[in-house]
């Protein structure tokens, strides 16, 4: 439809939507869709400290997006902040470095749905205070049939293979997986979630590897 656009991260396209975001366009109720496996030069979508979110819908169609990031500014993934968003059918992969919250998918996110999303993204900091395969920061989120097959390592705080902060009653993970090794130098590590509050529903889920705290 009209409203509707192929969400392409290269070139002018990818410029002009991270720059709309970051100016305070949301995209809210908006669809995108990736059309093939991508490699990034990489800035992530909006930013969390500047409450500057995606608002839209990214249905990756089972394709893969490649980057690197090794900057230590603001909160990093390949998006930077999500609110009342759809991510789906999405695989990254590289590796992120960095000394603010750390995710493959999203830093942070609230009230979003990740579905079928899989990190295979290696993560490491010394001084984040929250690291995690899929999103780092969420409330009232859900993550269903969701993956993580990185490394995460956390140097200061709070380590998730799909989530290292869950907050909020209707925060849920169901079917969702974790095949990669986590560590922190806190007590805070999970396969599932690092830390929770509130009424979090863990469903079906699985833990693969080995998590470790007090490590980094």
């Amino acid at each position: 439809t009209g409203d509707d656009y192929k969400f392409v991260f290269s070139g002018l396209q990818n410029e002009e939507s991270i720059g709309n975001v970051i100016a305070g366009e949301t995209y809210s109720g908006k669809y995108f869709e990736l059309t093939d496996d991508i490699s990034i030069s990489y800035i992530p979508v909006g930013n969390y400290n500047q409450g500057k979110a995606f608002k839209g819908t990214l249905d990756g169609k089972n394709h893969t997006v490649h980057y690197l990031d090794y900057s230590e500014n603001w909160d990093r993934g390949l998006f930077s902040c999500c609110n009342s968003a759809t991510i789906k059918n999405l695989r990254v992969t590289g590796e992120i470095y960095g000394t603010e919250s750390l995710a493959g998918i999203s830093a942070g996110a609230d009230n979003t749905t990740f579905e079928n999303c899989i990190n295979d993204v290696n993560i490491k900091s010394i001084n984040a205070p929250y690291v995690a395969g899929i999103s780092a920061k969420t409330y009232n989120c859900e993550f269903i049939n969701c993956v993580n097959n990185g490394t995460i390592n956390c140097g200061k705080n709070v380590a998730g293979g799909i989530a290292a902060w869950a907050e909020g009653d209707d925060s849920k993970l169901v079917g969702c997986r974790n095949n990669g090794y986590v560590s922190t130098s806190k007590d805070n590590a999970g396969g599932m979630v690092g830390e929770a509050t509130g009424h979090v529903t863990v469903k079906q889920c699985e833990r693969n590897a080995l998590i470790e705290s007090g490590t980094v």
